[in-house]
């Protein structure tokens, strides 16, 4: 995990119930792949520590992830996965992984 000085940053991804919720700290895991799809539990899926402002433009956040999960439905957990890191690393990827 991605630590500054001892206040978690946007970055880092891992098993989503490795991450701890810090009160006003303006980050939130994103779960990839979307937890609706149940391709695991929602504590053992993966997650990538994003800010509030980029968790909005997500696919799957409020509506949209209803929407998304109808479209995704019959795909395999690799295909979404892809599909999630495709749009996680070309808006991210500089700010996260210098």
């Amino acid at each position: 995990m991605r630590i500054h000085g001892t206040k978690l940053v946007a970055g880092p991804g891992g098993r989503l119930a490795d991450f701890f919720v810090v009160v006003g700290d303006d980050l939130t895991a994103h779960h990839m792949p979307r937890a609706a799809l149940k391709f695991t539990s929602k504590a053992d899926g993966g997650a990538l520590v994003i800010t509030k402002a980029e968790h909005v433009e997500t696919k799957t956040f409020t509506f949209k992830g209803a929407l998304t999960k109808t479209q995704d439905a019959k795909l395999n957990v690799r295909t979404v996965l892809a599909k999630d890191t495709r749009w996680a690393l070309p808006k991210r990827g500089l700010t996260y992984h210098p």
